[in-house]
């Protein structure tokens, strides 16, 4: 599967590979911690453009 009929900001310029995503328990279920996600993905650019 390609990127062929997608828009340039839709395809991932890198794609980082994470052993587990960080949760915290919820009154719903378990709950994905999207602000830890933003903060490694934040650290990740830095280090890339540094």
């Amino acid at each position: 599967m390609g990127a062929e009929g997608l828009a340039w900001f839709e395809v991932p310029g890198t794609i980082h590979v994470i052993s587990e995503l960080p949760t915290t328990p919820g009154t719903d279920g378990t709950k994905l911690r999207a602000a830890i996600l933003r903060e490694w993905a934040r650290q990740r650019r830095t280090e890339a453009a540094g």
